[in-house]
């Protein structure tokens, strides 16, 4: 049976995160108005598949920087992990953003607002700003939590592919609510959790990469078969109680 190695997304990691750096050019392309053939715009729908990769591979990352802390002061360990991490991303994004929002604020901006949005809680509530790197804060708050738990669980691949299914289903559900502040802030984060489940799964991979398992390309191609057939159950229940779910995500297959 043809099987994969997953130390491959280890090795080529830096391919990987290149791929994904041109898909998410691409998807931004358009959208600032370059002009491009038919074909190289067909490309910029994969800039979403750009943000999964770059999640997969962190999640495949962040196992291995963890798993590094094993030893007797675990605590300080962990602190130090913050902020290596919090360093890696934050620094980079408040000399570049906080560069813009210097000259915003010199044409007019008011600061409150600058600072708002420099923080990244405008994205929570206001879709606006950087949302990924609103996104990886709590996600990488809460990471060594998940490494923990999948620690003490007898099998850290079904927690996590009920974790993902879990998330998965959330996000594609619609929850109207009639404030509209509230919605927004439904809305974005049913988005992050879209796209949660590819960190996930580079997470539930890492152990695999580091003892050079094998999976089988059959396994590769029915759980995600499964996982579909779970949600479609889902969307059925959910219609039948009155639950919709958004851009009819799940009714296309």
């Amino acid at each position: 049976m043809i099987q994969f190695n997953v130390q491959d997304i280890s090795e080529y990691r830096g391919q990987l995160m290149g791929i994904a750096t041109l898909l998410v050019i691409f998807g931004h392309s358009v959208g600032n108005g370059v002009a491009m053939p038919r074909w190289m715009e067909s490309l910029c729908g994969l800039s979403s598949v750009g943000v999964d990769i770059f999640l997969l591979v962190s999640g495949l990352g962040l196992w291995y920087s963890l798993t590094s802390l094993n030893g007797n002061n675990v605590q300080q360990g962990v602190r130090c992990w913050y902020l290596r991490r919090y360093k890696r991303i934050l620094i980079p994004y408040l000399i570049i953003i906080g560069f813009h929002y210097t000259l915003s604020v010199l044409h007019g901006m008011p600061i409150s607002q600058a600072l708002f949005e420099l923080s990244t809680l405008s994205y929570w509530v206001n879709h606006q700003g950087a949302w990924f790197i609103a996104m990886l804060i709590p996600v990488y708050a809460l990471t060594p939590l998940h490494y923990r738990i999948c620690n003490k669980v007898k099998s850290p691949v079904l927690y996590s592919s009920l974790l993902i299914a879990f998330m998965v289903v959330i996000s594609a559900l619609n929850y109207p609510v009639e404030s509209t502040g509230c919605q927004m802030v439904i809305d974005n984060v049913k988005q992050v959790l879209y796209h949660l489940p590819s960190f996930l799964i580079g997470f539930m991979l890492a152990p695999f990469a580091k003892t050079g398992k094998k999976i089988s390309y059959f396994w590769m191609s029915i759980l995600p078969l499964a996982l579909v057939a779970i949600m479609k159950a889902v969307w059925i229940l959910a219609g039948i109680f009155g639950v919709t779910f958004r851009c009819g995500m799940l009714s296309d297959f």
